[in-house]
């Protein structure tokens, strides 16, 4: 009942103690919520009070106490959560948001409404209080909001849709924590129905992000389009596109699942090697992008003869000689800034090529020998062990390099809880390289 501020204040205080440390007296202060409700309404409403005045908001500490408090006595409790709903949106309507003082009020007023049976309309409102922080020119307060919005997402995902413009907008932002708060939140608001243009954002930024930020989001990227992309032709084609933009940062997993939905969806076969074939010789500097390009050149090399239909957004593309393909391999597999794995991947598919070009067998078969001599033990082995197959062509080795069965389990596509293998390791007998399981098994030592 006493009118000093600094008393209230302390009395405020030694509440807020008690209530955290002693929950279970909580119940024996809640009828003192209508004197509470009453001394807040005041200070909301009153005027000016130069005594108090912080920033034109009369005592906020005072208010940030109250509104505390009140949190704590309606938490749990449906009849003192509608009986503090008035006054919560009050605050929040007639409380200035431009200076640092009239935030603090507005912050303490979201997590109470958060922190009580509020209504929908009531929590409504505090999302769009969050969704204002996010405009602020104070990183420290967009911060506040992004974070504060990441942790009610799950319950008020449809309030928060209503911000997801402002929401990416933050990607672009010069401070690095707005932008990992940014994209924790966009990875939360990705649903079936805006897949499409979130995951087109997230790409536009990718192409631009920071190294060490780019490891983050392809795997957020590979993530969504694996639970919500509208078709299989989406998702194959944006996985292509990290791979193109940020290959080194790719995850084995996203390669598992990319050549998982290649080998069981015949109708993104042509398109995926066209694609990655034109990718990897525009760009050889990324050596999973490589590894799965090799890959599916071995698998289905022969589709790239013919010329590949449009397919959703991306334009038809031209057959490509096979002399270009035999071509780029062997200045790959000559250039010293492969690895062995992806030369390996690379030898693998001049095989299986081998077997399905007879009229090209000659210059595949001489590039065979040439390294069989290599100074490298695992890429001699395998060449002289493909070159001993081509001697006995006939069934056998067309039995030897058909299709590899595409795995369907949770090995290379994950789990249905989105746990994910861990890539196989090399064997004694061959290289199983550590791009995906599936492409392992394409990608086996030979003999």
């Amino acid at each position: 009942n006493d009118r000093h501020h600094g008393v209230l204040t302390g009395v405020l205080t030694l509440l807020i103690e008690i209530c955290e440390n002693m929950p279970a007296i909580i119940p024996t202060f809640r009828a003192l919520t209508a004197q509470l409700i009453k001394m807040l309404k005041n200070l909301v409403l009153s005027g000016y009070s130069p005594e108090h005045d912080v920033s034109g908001i009369t005592d906020p500490f005072l208010q940030v106490k109250m509104l505390r408090v009140l949190r704590y006595l309606a938490a749990n409790d449906a009849t003192t959560s509608d009986a503090i709903a008035d006054i919560l949106a009050q605050v929040s309507t007639n409380t200035e948001s431009a200076k640092n003082a009239g935030n603090a009020i507005l912050y303490e007023c979201v997590l109470t409404i958060f922190g009580i049976e509020a209504d929908s309309s009531l929590r409504v409102l505090a999302v769009n209080i969050l969704g204002r922080f996010l405009l602020n020119r104070d990183n420290n307060i967009r911060y506040v909001g992004l974070n504060t919005l990441a942790q009610v997402a799950a319950a008020d995902l449809k309030a928060i849709q209503r911000h997801r413009g402002t929401v990416v907008e933050c990607l672009k932002d010069a401070d690095i924590s707005i932008r990992r708060r940014a994209l924790d939140l966009v990875y939360l608001l990705v649903n079936d129905t805006n897949a499409k243009p979130l995951v087109k954002e997230l790409l536009a930024y990718l192409a631009n992000a920071d190294v060490e930020f780019k490891e983050d989001l392809t795997s957020k990227i590979c993530s969504v389009v694996a639970k919500h992309a509208p078709s299989k032709p989406f998702q194959a084609q944006t996985i292509i596109r990290v791979l193109v933009e940020a290959g080194e940062h790719v995850q084995d997993q996203a390669m598992a699942r990319l050549a998982a939905l290649i080998g069981n969806e015949g109708s993104l076969q042509g398109y995926a090697v066209h694609t990655l074939y034109r990718a990897l010789l525009k760009d050889s500097s990324k050596t999973k992008l490589v590894q799965i390009a090799a890959w599916c050149v071995g698998e289905f090399g022969e589709l790239l003869a013919s010329p590949c239909a449009a397919l959703e957004d991306s334009p038809p593309m031209d057959a490509v000689p096979l002399p270009d393909v035999v071509g780029l391999f062997a200045s790959l597999i000559e250039s010293s800034l492969q690895p062995v794995t992806a030369k390996q991947y690379m030898l693998n598919a001049l095989l299986k090529l081998y077997s399905r070009f007879p009229a090209h067998k000659e210059s595949i078969r001489a590039l065979l020998q040439k390294h069989s001599s290599s100074i490298v033990v695992e890429l001699q082995q395998r060449s002289m062990e493909y070159g001993l197959l081509c001697e006995m062509d006939g069934p056998l080795l067309q039995e030897i390099t058909e299709h590899m069965p595409t795995p369907e389990d949770e090995a290379a596509t994950g789990d249905s809880t989105g746990a994910l293998p861990t890539a196989p390791s090399k064997g004694a007998g061959g290289a199983a390289p550590a791009a995906a399981a599936a492409a392992a098994a394409g990608g086996g030592g030979g003999g």
